[in-house]
């Protein structure tokens, strides 16, 4: 199970640093196939973001745990790796 984690590690890190710069991305800190994603407000409705992210990454069978306007991934050890990645194919910003 270890084994399988450090090698999608890079990966999941990768895609998610690669949302730097999208629209309503803040800020993006990432421990091991954890990764915190800080939302601003929807610039179209002055709403937080995190409902729209949470519902978004669901429907891909990513599990989040929004916090205010924050989001967190978590991703179970054994995921595998076409799901780890499946949240990140469209951007639920846009």
């Amino acid at each position: 199970m270890f084994e399988h984690a450090a090698s999608i590690e890079p990966i999941w890190q990768e895609r998610t640093h690669a949302l730097k710069g999208l629209p309503g991305i803040v800020d993006i800190r990432n421990l091991g196939l954890l990764a915190g994603i800080e939302l601003s407000e929807d610039a179209a409705t002055g709403k937080a973001m995190a409902k729209k992210v949470y519902d978004y990454c669901f429907e891909q069978g990513v599990l989040i745990r929004p916090v205010a306007i924050q989001s967190s991934f978590l991703r179970r050890l054994s995921s595998p790796r076409q799901k780890s990645t499946r949240c990140f194919r469209r951007s639920p910003m846009a």
